[in-house]
């Protein structure tokens, strides 16, 4: 098993681009690092990446592709769309400046999608349209890249069980009788994913 033990986009860089004060560069950068994190979690997923070149697939139909591979929860869809929508408008357009309007639709989407997100963020009527607007994209990077450390960590640990299968099936005859335990317990795995993890985070 290969891994890709490629670098997610760092918090930093997306919070540079965020919390710039050109609304231009906000909305189309952040647009870009929630892009490339699609692209990750899609990645990650195949079995066989190298067919599929995820980076060319546009962002609607990555979001899609995430929500059908069940590696983007399915309320996250619409806020993801609709902030593709708002950065087109940007895109297409060097004199579109963020409205009310916009970032009333893009919070109704959110609230829609995910009632719990009441108490999470500010009503529009609560906060500068800047404010909200950056925080909602900020709850979308978050989640985003929680979901590609999900998937990298599974990867890890199914390498993890591949390999104590492996070790285990070479001397089957003396492991099990030596040691039954190791059949009914996860604490050999887990040292195995935690050394994988370690050896992963030296490489980045």
């Amino acid at each position: 098993m290969v891994l890709d033990f490629e670098m997610v986009i760092s918090s930093r860089l997306f919070l540079s681009h965020v919390n710039s004060e050109d609304e231009l560069v906000m909305v189309v950068r952040s647009h870009q690092d929630l892009d490339e994190l699609l692209a990750q979690a899609i990645s990650e997923a195949l079995i066989e990446m190298h067919f599929l070149d995820v980076e060319r697939i546009p962002f609607s139909l990555k979001v899609e592709l995430g929500v059908a591979l069940g590696k983007i929860e399915g309320d996250m869809r619409s806020p993801l769309l609709k902030l593709n929508a708002i950065r087109n408008e940007f895109a297409h357009d060097s004199k579109t400046k963020l409205t009310e309007k916009h970032v009333r639709d893009f919070y109704n989407v959110f609230v829609f999608s995910d009632p719990k997100m009441h108490d999470f963020v500010h009503r529009p009527e609560e906060t500068d349209p800047i404010t909200l607007i950056r925080d909602l994209i900020s709850i979308l990077f978050v989640r985003l890249r929680s979901n590609v450390e999900k998937i990298r960590d599974q990867k890890l640990w199914n390498l993890a069980l591949d390999e104590e299968a492996r070790e285990l099936l070479g001397d089957s005859a003396i492991r099990y009788k030596d040691h039954p335990s190791r059949l009914e317990s996860h604490e050999s795995i887990t040292k195995r994913f935690e050394r994988l993890k370690k050896e992963r985070d030296k490489k980045e």
